[in-house]
């Protein structure tokens, strides 16, 4: 665990969802002074970091400069404060923090660990002026911390049910908030491919002046795209807005231009490992229709000897059904596996025995074990983010 870390884990309690701002608004107007660069906003249920990311890349490779705010994070909470340059140093987080914090103490503010993350942000942000500010939402919208910072250009990447105890309980209710994010005369971009989605959203954009171009309307997006397609043509598509860029979307996603960072493999003991973050039914189900394309669209058939699946907190009736999209494809694994995992808001280890019972699937709390003298295995991880920097740390990857 590097410095960084080790001050975070010391001096800040866990990550919690707080709609009481007012704390946060006066932190916000002491540290934060407007300037030049211009604002992107990207929310979104799946896809929003990606999009983030592959936007950030493009900046880099045509010598842009940015400043990136992801979450979030799997290995290290630098990973949330980046730039053009790199992840924020240790060295750099620690004066933000320490002097964050003074000030914060001195005032008498309660900051959420998000918003206290956020306002480090916007001094690292303020220190560079780069060009272009990354904003990626942390969850909704309209009461997101981002949302403090009036985009010059919004994007929403999907739309379904997550996080419902806090956005509402339907896809309208959800779509309201990640809509929030959106400014009178300003462009939103989105992704969506349900039609009343679609509509919700023009309805919206008429009664505010927002300027909105959805890319499946306009047929630049098939439903049979990938997410990770999805997700690249729509920041090749802001990148041409905000630079007017003369190469053509295509050219600039030729090349699959970023990685996932919900996707890693490597190997462990002659055995051949994936993992790939997957935290709602949506993500599950996108998924599932990604790998059968992978493994039946190609001449080798490409199955996984081991799938281990595991859970965040959330309802019962969705780890159910998140069960039955994976077990509905079983040409892609030999063996599905429920693990307990012992990470940041995991599921209970009760819940976990309880699916097993009810879908007849073995449950493990140890990997390491269950995979011990095979050799030349293919295993998948399946995920939230929480599991996958949990996971990413026992890999030593």
């Amino acid at each position: 665990m590097n410095p960084s870390d080790i001050w975070i884990k010391e001096n800040l309690e866990t990550e919690f969802f707080n709609p009481h701002v007012e704390d946060f608004e006066k932190a916000f107007h002491y540290f934060y002074q407007p300037n030049s660069s211009t604002i992107i906003t990207i929310g979104g249920t799946n896809g929003k970091g990606e999009c983030s990311r592959s936007l950030a890349h493009l900046f880099k490779q045509n010598n842009y400069t940015y400043c990136l705010w992801t979450s979030p994070h799997l290995k290290t909470v630098r990973e949330r404060i980046a730039s053009e340059k790199g992840l924020i140093t240790d060295s750099e987080a620690l004066v933000f923090f320490e002097s964050t914090k003074k000030i914060c103490q001195e005032k008498k503010w309660v900051l959420s660990f998000y918003e206290f993350l956020f306002i480090c942000f916007l001094q690292f942000a303020q220190k560079r002026n780069p060009q272009f500010l990354i904003l990626e939402v942390g969850m909704g919208g309209r009461l997101d911390a981002v949302n403090k910072l009036d985009a010059d250009l919004c994007a929403i990447t999907s739309i379904s049910r997550d996080h419902q105890e806090y956005l509402g309980p339907t896809l309208r209710h959800i779509l309201r908030e990640k809509l929030g994010i959106t400014r009178a005369h300003k462009t939103l971009l989105t992704t969506f491919e349900l039609a009343y989605l679609r509509k919700l959203t023009q309805k919206h954009c008429l009664e505010h002046q927002v300027n909105w171009t959805d890319l499946f309307e306009k047929g630049h997006l098939k439903s049979q795209d990938s997410f990770t397609r999805r997700n690249q043509y729509l920041s090749a598509q802001m990148y041409q807005i905000l630079t007017g860029g003369k190469d053509g979307i295509e050219e600039l996603i030729k090349d699959n231009f970023v990685q996932s960072t919900e996707y890693h493999a490597g190997q462990w003991q002659n055995n051949y490992w994936e993992i790939r973050g997957t935290h709602n039914v949506d993500g599950m189900r996108k998924l599932v229709h990604f790998l059968y394309d992978e493994t039946y669209n190609k001449k080798e058939r490409k199955n996984y000897q081991y799938m281990l699946l595991s859970f965040s907190q959330r309802s019962m009736k969705e780890m159910e059904v998140m069960i039955k999209v994976l077990k509905s494809h079983p040409c892609l694994f030999d063996n599905l596996f429920l693990y307990i995992g012992r990470f940041h808001k995991a599921a209970s280890e009760e819940s976990i025995q309880y699916l097993g019972r009810k879908f007849a699937l073995p449950v493990v709390d140890d990997w390491k074990k269950l995979l011990q003298g095979n050799s030349g295995q293919r295993i998948l991880f399946l995920g939230s983010n929480y599991f996958v920097g949990h996971l990413l740390h026992e890999l030593e990857y």
